[in-house]
């Protein structure tokens, strides 16, 4: 039966079935499920409930209205179909209220306009956890999911799944809000009318939180998923667009799109038949603002990622942009247009152009388009930068941006207008890739490029045309890896001036610029140190004050002439300028060479050189030759030298002062027999073993070869002999060893020569006075030095040689009484050969020296006058001597790279000193000995102490 009520004044019904068995009533008190099949409107303080079970089926009309009222559903199912013109499936006005939980819901309509749910006039549409279908038979401008619009009317939905098949998801107007949140939306069909999948507008805002939007819709590039002309945002949310839907249209100056954490993939393929090819737009003075975003562009028909149009801008912080298959990452056109990227990464593959200008205001304006990187990446595999038909500006700073193309960075084209681009870099940020300038039709193409604050550039300008012009400025700490290029490569030329302030730049090849200017401890060099393609730099102009690095190969042969980099200044010469000539160790030269450094066309400005240059192991320095500058070796039988030998370089010196340190050592380790082993005569034992410590030093004086340097060393020794009794004296045959440490100070360094060596010897001493003294000796020498070149740099080697030595002394002391004690005379004479191997040294600068085997020869003559005292309990032995003594070989080959010199080590020393050993018991002994020697080339003093133990 049916039960019909009225609540708080609203007609009711319920459904009771009454069974009768056995002419007895059972009353089951079930309530039947509902089923609204027409219109119903729910008036202000009613409510209505639907739940699970009952059904909503209404068809060729429009359904529930819900006027001032309240209507709660909660897994229903419900549909409405032939929705007519302006009608809706359900509708809330006047602060009525919609409430979905749950169930599953299609709206279709014909073609004429339409809602699937319509709230407005302060209403509200609450739904989570529902399943909302638009069905439409053509997509039409008003066919709408979702329509909410005036002030206060807001919609909130959770949990939920969005379909509209060629229709909209939503339209919000007038001040309506929308939020929604884990909700998954689906956009389908196809078409050619503009329609904006879901739209802010007038005052209305969309909030969206981890969404997934999906749409394969197949719609012209005039259709958007999101048309903002208000706030609309999205966070933590994944947007697909598969058929080339337009993602985010940000149409008006009064709002944008905003998204943080978004993930968004956008294809457009021709074989799909897609229409779209963009898949960001800003317009009408609209902004798209991303953070920690990320947007995939991909599809042949796709041509650009984010589109933005005057006055309208792109703000992203931590966007990841990947654009392939020829679609340009940023398309400005017309002017005032922004885009403003922090902390992001952009990168085009296949397009022509990474980044786009078109037809804007000039670089200069106040109203040109502009992009501004802070800290992040631009890479092209083709143009990186367009600017056509009109002006741009670019500012990139930040040690993590870096601006790339691997055709070229900056492309300029003046086709039916001027063109310019203004470009900073700075901050440490790099840009890598030519900048290009080409002109037509008599427009010009001017590109303005600064550098400041240690930016760094790596790539060529290129002037294509006569009315093509660049400007580069390069300060405070910049530096320019590149060249002005040219003849072939830039057909025509255009003009090209340079200034560079508290900067560097270095040429990659030959370069012509119109202008130079320099200033503040500019640095222009004209090719890398390392490099070996020389370089020609020709300036119409060169003005101010500055340094210019040059590399020279003086290496003549019969095949090739002397060669290096060049400065050829072809109009005016302005200002005084160092020229950095680069120290080159490992140039084959010969001290005899000059090469033009500077060509100028009136002689005007100063040259001078930095440092003194070495090449090979010579010194070069620098003159004027009428207009022209040239380096030239002061020594030398060409080169405007003086005539006399050339001059060696401290790393040439370092290895010929080294190895006469050793040839010194030897000299210091090869003493006489009383400095070795005292005074034998008073010993009466049979063997010994000695010690001897050593001491010492030499000053050297300069020559060609051997620079003013001073040794000190010292050493010790030790060895054991026996005692042999021998008709009329006796027979000593030993063997020793000892260890040599010494010290060079250089005039720009320091090294050291260590000396092992082993030793034989055998000593006769007669009864008479008589003695003889042999030694044959083997030393293995190690070298190690490091002296800094003319430019300050360290040049270093270490090497190792072995040196053998012989030598025989023999003297006769005479007593002047009968006891054979007391005043006595001794003359002595000595003879020591020496044999030096080869020894090459391979310096850090690339210099290779070697110095060729040597001998030498040394006669000593000379007399001991003392005094000893033998019938005592402590034998005492005092002594003064006097010697003259001269090399007569030491004659020394060495080469400097491939050129050959010489060097003698000969020379003649007059020797003084005094002595005293004492018999300190039967079995010890000491004895010191303290003497000085001069010569031309050396002074030499040496301090020696010895202890003898008998047995």
């Amino acid at each position: 039966m049916l039960i019909f009520y009225i609540k708080d004044g609203f007609f009711m019904r319920k459904k009771v079935i009454a069974l009768f068995v056995h002419s007895a009533i059972f009353s089951s008190g079930a309530v039947f499920a509902e089923s609204v099949t027409s219109p119903i409107t729910i008036g202000v303080g009613q409510e209505k409930n639907l739940v699970s079970g009952d059904t909503i089926d209404i068809r060729g009309s429009s359904g529930i209205k819900v006027d001032g009222g309240k209507l709660n559903m909660t897994g229903v199912t419900g549909t409405v179909s032939g929705i007519g013109n302006a009608g809706y499936g359900l509708s809330a006005v006047n602060a009525g209220s919609i409430n979905i939980t749950g169930g599953e819901y299609v709206f279709s309509g014909n073609d004429q306009a339409s809602t699937g749910i319509l709230i407005k006039s302060g209403s509200s549409l609450n739904i989570d956890g529902a399943k909302l279908t638009g069905n439409y038979t053509e997509r039409l401008g008003g066919l709408y999911l979702l329509n909410l619009h005036d002030t206060g009317t807001a919609g909130n939905i959770k949990n939920s799944e969005l379909t509209s098949t060629n229709g909209r998801i939503f339209i919000l107007s007038n001040g309506a809000d929308l939020a929604m949140s884990d909700t998954v939306i689906r956009v389908e069909g196809s078409g050619s009318n503009t329609v904006y999948s879901m739209s802010s507008q007038n005052n209305s805002t969309f909030s969206g939180e981890r969404l997934t939007i999906i749409s394969d819709a197949n719609y012209d590039a005039a259709s958007s998923l999101f048309l903002a002309h208000k706030d609309l945002s999205l966070k933590d949310s994944r947007i697909t667009s598969n058929l080339g839907q337009n993602i985010f249209m940000a149409g008006s100056s009064d709002g944008g799109v905003y998204g943080d954490n978004l993930v968004i993939n956008y294809k457009s393929q021709k074989s799909d038949g897609a229409q779209g090819y963009v898949a960001m737009q800003a317009i009408n003075g609209g902004t798209i603002d991303l953070i920690n975003s990320e947007l995939n562009v991909s599809g042949d028909n796709a041509a650009v990622a984010v589109f933005i149009t005057a006055d309208s801008h792109l703000v992203a912080d931590g966007l990841r942009l990947n654009a392939e298959d020829n679609a340009q990452a940023i398309q400005f056109q017309g002017n005032n247009a922004g885009a403003t990227l922090s902390n992001s990464y952009i990168t085009t593959a296949n397009a022509e152009y990474g980044v786009s200008f078109i037809r804007g205001a000039s670089g200069s304006s106040s109203d040109v388009s502009s992009l501004t990187l802070d800290n992040t990446i631009l890479k092209s595999d083709k143009w990186a930068l367009r600017s056509l038909d009109g002006g741009s500006l670019v500012n990139v700073s930040g040690a993590n941006s870096h601006v790339s193309g691997d055709k070229g960075a900056i492309y300029i084209n003046a086709t039916n207008t001027d063109s310019d681009m203004v470009f900073n870099l700075s901050d440490n940020a790099r840009l890598t890739g030519d900048a290009y300038t080409i002109d037509k039709n008599g427009y010009k193409a001017i590109l303005n490029l600064n550098l400041s604050q240690n930016a760094v550039w790596n790539g060529n300008v290129l002037t294509h045309d006569k009315n093509s012009l660049a400007n580069v400025l390069l300060k405070s700490g910049s530096v320019w890896k590149g060249a002005v290029l040219p003849g072939e490569q830039a057909p025509g030329g255009g003009t090209t001036h340079i200034s560079v302030d508290d900067a560097y730049w270095e040429l990659t090849d030959d370069s012509t610029v119109n202008s130079l200017s320099l200033a503040n401890n500019a640095t222009v060099a004209l090719g890398a140190a390392d490099g070996t393609d020389f370089r020609v730099l020709s300036v119409n102009d060169l003005s101010g004050s500055g340094e210019f690095i040059l590399r020279t190969d003086l290496a003549a042969t019969s095949t090739k002439s002397v060669s290096g980099d060049v400065l050829k200044v072809t109009g005016s010469t302005d200002g005084s300028h160092t020229l950095n000539v680069l120290n080159n160790g490992s140039a084959d030269t010969n001290g005899t060479e000059k090469h033009t450094v500077v060509e100028t066309a009136d002689g005007n400005g100063g040259f001078s050189l930095k440092n003194k240059v070495e090449l090979g192991g010579y010194i070069y320095e620098l003159k004027q030759n009428s207009n022209d500058w040239e380096l030239y070796a002061p020594g030398g039988q060409s080169g405007g030298g003086s005539g006399d030998k050339p001059v060696i370089s401290e790393g040439g010196r370092a290895p010929i002062s080294a190895v006469n340190a050793g040839y010194l050592l030897n000299i210091a380790e090869t003493q006489t027999l009383s400095q070795r082993m005292g005074e034998l005569r008073d010993s009466q034992s049979e063997g010994d073993i000695w010690v001897r410590g050593f001491g010492g030093g030499f000053d050297s004086r300069t020559s060609q070869a051997v620079g003013d340097f001073d040794t000190t060393y010292g050493g010790t020794q030790t060895g054991i002999d026996k005692r042999l009794m021998v008709e009329g004296g006796s027979l000593y045959i030993g063997a020793m060893g000892g260890l040599v440490n010494s010290d060079q100070k250089y005039k720009t360094g320091n090294g050291s020569v260590k000396n092992y060596h082993l030793g034989l010897y055998s000593t006769y001493i007669h009864q008479s006075g008589f003695y003889v003294d042999s030694l044959i000796k083997f030393s293995d020498l190690t070298y190690d030095f490091g002296v800094r070149d003319t430019a300050g740099n360290n040049v270093s080697a270490k090497t190792s040689s072995n040196y053998y030595a012989a030598s025989i002394e023999a003297g006769q002391r005479f007593h002047f009484n009968q006891k054979q004690e007391g005043l006595y005379i001794e003359p002595q004479v000595q003879l020591t050969y020496g044999y030096q191997e080869d020894t090459d040294f391979n310096e850090s600068n690339g210099l290779q020296v070697r110095v060729d085997s040597y001998q030498s020869l040394q006669s000593r003559a000379g007399v001991n006058m003392g005094y000893d005292v033998k019938n005592s309990p402590m034998p005492l032995n005092v002594y003064a001597k006097l010697s003259y003594i001269k090399e007569h070989k030491a004659d020394v080959d060495f080469r400097l790279n491939n050129t050959t010199e010489s060097e003698s080590f000969g020379d003649k020393w007059l020797l003084a000193g005094i002595g005293v050993s004492a018999q300190v018991s039967a079995k010890q002994a000491f004895h010191i000995d303290i003497e000085k020697a001069n010569s031309d080339k050396y002074e030499h003093y040496r301090f020696n102490a010895g202890y003898r133990f008998s047995f």
